[in-house]
């Protein structure tokens, strides 16, 4: 019976760490810690336009292609790189019969920021907000549909996309849902502000 409990915990904090549906948030406010310090996994990141890498990289002039007056001249150029965490996720099963149709059932919790509180004091307050009701939302795809569906609107501006991927195999398919957050974010030099515009958009 233990055991039995455990497991049932366990799956509990799995799923609350998943959705980020946690009870322990009163008035779905997360306090003194900001989202992606809370939570461990289930997020995805926005989409950052820059350099892909986690290491600096130094481009350096071939010695074969200059003499030594140019090499002399020549300086190193240094790149910095950030790291990019990952802003999709998805996952292929095989799929067979005569007449294919895959539901595809979403949902996403984000979080805003509380700038200030009833006291105008600037805190690190932090609201849940459910993008769809618990049941989430449905679409459609099927063999010979739509291959992208843009998700969670506002103003014309979708927050993510879903992907589907067809491949014939056998008689049937092998397909690939993927889940990708389509939000960007510039690359800023303040760190404080990348920060706080990735905890905003993931």
């Amino acid at each position: 019976m233990v055991l039995v409990d455990k497991r049932q915990q366990f799956v509990r904090h799995i799923h609350e760490e998943l959705t980020g549906k946690n009870n322990d948030l009163p008035d779905d406010k997360l306090r003194g810690e900001n989202p992606l310090d809370r939570f461990v996994t289930g997020f995805l990141f926005p989409v950052f336009e820059a350099e892909e890498g986690i290491d600096d990289e130094q481009e350096e002039l071939d010695d074969t292609s200059v003499n030594e007056d140019e090499q002399a001249q020549a300086t190193t150029v240094t790149k910095r790189k950030r790291y990019i965490p990952p802003s999709s996720a998805g996952f292929s099963f095989f799929i067979s019969g005569d007449s294919i149709t895959l539901r595809v059932f979403y949902n996403a919790i984000i979080y805003t920021k509380i700038e200030k509180d009833e006291r105008s004091k600037y805190t690190n307050t932090w609201q849940r907000v459910e993008l769809t009701d618990d049941k989430g939302k449905e679409v459609v795809f099927t063999p010979t549909g739509q291959k992208q569906y843009e998700i969670f609107k506002n103003d014309g501006q979708a927050k993510a996309r879903v992907d589907i991927l067809w491949r014939p195999y056998a008689d049937g398919y092998i397909v690939t849902v993927t889940l990708l957050n389509t939000q960007q974010i510039q690359d800023v030099d303040d760190p404080k502000r990348f920060v706080a515009d990735q905890n905003k958009k993931a």
